[in-house]
C-alpha cells in the first residue's frame, strides 16, 4: 500500500458491531496500531534494519477489488520486484 493514513471507521464500528463491546474496542484502535506499524517499518528503513519491498508505482487495485487483471498485474509487479531483490541481495 501507499504510505497514506488510516483515520479508522469508529462510528461506523459502534452500529454494526453494538453486540461485541469488545471487538468494538479492537477494531476502533486498529488505525493507531496500523500507523505505528508503518511507523515503524519506515524507520527501520530509514536506519538500514530492513529492505521493505514496495508497489514502485501507486496501487490501483482498492481493498476489495474484483478486476482480476488488475489484481494480476499488481502480482506480476510484486512477483518481478521480490525476484530482482533476490537476485540482488541473496
Amino acid at each position: 500500500r501507499d504510505r497514506s493514513v488510516s483515520r479508522g471507521l469508529g462510528d461506523v464500528y459502534k452500529r454494526q458491531y453494538k453486540n461485541y463491546p469488545r471487538l468494538r474496542v479492537a477494531l476502533s484502535h486498529r488505525h493507531k496500531v496500523y500507523n505505528e506499524q508503518l511507523q515503524l517499518v519506515d524507520d527501520l528503513e530509514a536506519a538500514g534494519k530492513i529492505t521493505c519491498i514496495r508497489p514502485l508505482r501507486p496501487l490501483e487495485v482498492g481493498r476489495i477489488e474484483k478486476d482480476t487483471e488488475k489484481l494480476e498485474r499488481l502480482y506480476e509487479e510484486g512477483f518481478t520486484l521480490g525476484e530482482a531483490f533476490c537476485k540482488e541481495f541473496i
